[in-house]
């Protein structure tokens, strides 16, 4: 029996169910910080008078962050070596 006939043949079960479940949960959290960053530049862009360089230097500056510091897990830092004392949201 080859390997995909073998995850073909096997049943669903509640692992998978949860394992979609918590993929969604992190597509949406991912998608999150792309669609805050959408809606609040032009905002922005109507509140402040900032150039089109400002502007793309903040969208540019919140999903590096984002993608740096919100999607670290908390069992891989070494809260004693933060150098301000830690915390998950600290990067």
């Amino acid at each position: 029996m080859s390997i995909s006939r073998r995850l073909e043949n096997l049943p669903v079960m509640r692992f998978h169910y949860s394992l979609l479940f918590w993929v969604g949960v992190g597509w949406l959290f991912d998608s999150m910080d792309t669609g805050i960053i959408s809606f609040v530049l032009p905002v922005l862009m109507r509140t402040w008078p900032l150039t089109p360089a400002q502007i793309s230097t903040i969208g540019s500056v919140g999903l590096a962050w984002a993608d740096n510091c919100l999607w670290q897990l908390p069992w891989s830092v070494n809260f004693h070596q933060l150098p301000n004392g830690g915390g998950f949201w600290s990067c």
